[in-house]
């Protein structure tokens, strides 16, 4: 009798981890479109931010009229300077919220945290390793994390810090190095990265571990791996052709492919004409083209082809400016390594996208890049995108917001922000 009991209770206990474990693997990172209750921002204490940080009032402005704004700020001090900057542009101060943390880096959407609900209404964190672009590796050839100013060594601490200021569990911690402007995901279980950004951020793993890595931490099923990036985005490595030269954020998906549906994915497009004006947008080009066939060969979970819709890229020629090298330029001593000199031109370009957007509930935040002196042309590709992405979000306000000063940093719209899924309790 008494072994019978055992056994009863032992199947029991078996029974309650087996639910148990079940709950743990229910979490998952919710696509955009879904309803937010919020959208996180954090305010740079970098002191070369100070155009970036002005430029972030203008989306948290326009935010407001949509959805909750949470802004991470350093000290109560600098809360009070964002305070007073936010009532001179009649930004409504009921619509946000403000978090003190010791270190803030503008790009909140890399460094996480990344908000992850369940089926039952239960709001989670899940928290990638964080190694900053492998910047440092790639462009220093020196160990980050013995380099990196204080404000991106500790960001590792995002998730926690999170999760207990929020009252929230860390549901999945991840093992691997990841960014959030480099990993995509929709609603039916799948998820998209570039395969080079994998790989640089975790030396020694193979694919496939990172792959399982990734599904477990955003609790998804189905991965698409695009095999490059466009080359703008890797220009953090330097001079990528000739003498052109950037800042992009070293393999970041959310520059040139988004899902915006759970059947549909949108890419950059640069047509064959562009491409003959200068080498870098020919190199973009072709991996745009081979991105797009490789998507063309794959099914979605359910055995369907993915749809897939065209958006323009920003006409570099337009938007890039030219540089004459002398000591002081930033980054100096790598075009020197590369063979220039002092005198060389240098052609600076940003990393403006159309695709560096943010999906937010009733609206869609995107760039736009025509003022008055340019060229007709980048109001036509603006406009174009424009169309685009109203007739894939038709229920959405298109606002879009002139990006350039961001992406002369790095980075879009969409880097600088992180939603916060709306619950459904049961």
């Amino acid at each position: 009798m008494k072994q019978l009991v055992v056994i009863i209770l032992t199947a029991m206990v078996l029974q309650a981890c087996q639910i148990e474990k079940s709950k743990k693997t229910t979490f998952t990172y919710p696509p955009e479109w879904e309803s937010q209750e919020a959208v996180w921002v954090a305010w740079s204490d970098d002191p070369s931010h100070p155009d970036a940080n002005a430029f972030l009032l203008e989306v948290v402005g326009e935010l407001t009229s949509h959805i909750k704004v949470n802004m991470v700020v350093v000290n109560d001090s600098i809360k009070r300077h964002v305070t007073t900057r936010m009532k001179t542009m009649n930004i409504p101060m009921d619509s946000v919220s403000f978090y003190n943390h010791f270190d803030t880096i503008l790009w909140m959407r890399d460094p996480g945290p990344f908000f992850v609900k369940d089926g039952d209404g239960n709001l989670g964190i899940a928290d990638f390793k964080w190694k900053a672009y492998n910047w440092f590796k790639v462009y220093r050839g020196i160990n980050y994390v013995d380099s990196l100013p204080q404000i991106v060594a500790n960001v590792d601490g995002y998730g926690d810090y999170f999760a207990k200021q929020l009252r929230l569990n860390v549901e999945k911690q991840s093992t691997t190095y990841a960014e959030g402007g480099a990993l995509e995901v929709n609603g039916n279980g799948s998820m998209m990265a570039v395969e080079e950004m994998a790989l640089d951020r975790n030396e020694g793993k193979t694919l496939q571990e990172i792959e399982k890595d990734f599904l477990a931490t955003f609790g998804k099923t189905n991965m698409l791996w695009l095999k490059r990036s466009i080359f703008t985005d890797l220009s953090i490595k330097g001079p990528q052709v000739e003498n052109y030269f950037g800042g992009g954020a070293n393999g970041h998906i959310d520059e040139f492919c988004r899902f915006v549906n759970d059947s549909t994915v949108l890419l950059g497009e640069i047509s064959e004409e562009e491409a003959l004006s200068n080498p870098l947008s020919r190199l973009d080009r072709e991996a745009l083209e081979e991105n797009y066939n490789y998507i063309l060969g794959q099914k979605q979970p359910n055995g369907k082809p993915w749809n897939i819709k065209r958006i323009p890229m920003p006409n570099l020629d337009i938007l890039s400016r030219e540089v004459v090298l002398t000591e002081e330029t930033e980054w100096a001593e790598t075009f020197f390594e590369k063979g220039f000199k002092i005198c060389d031109t240098l052609k600076n370009y940003p990393a403006s996208s159309y695709l560096n957007f943010l999906i937010t509930n009733g609206a869609v935040l995107g760039a736009k890049y025509w003022k008055p002196g340019l060229p007709e042309a980048i109001k036509v590709s603006d406009d174009q995108a424009a169309k685009v992405l109203q007739e894939l979000f038709p229920n959405r306000k298109i606002i879009q917001l002139d990006a350039i000063t961001l992406n002369w940093h790095g980075g879009g719209i969409h880097c600088v922000t992180q939603q916060e899924p709306k619950l459904s309790k049961k």
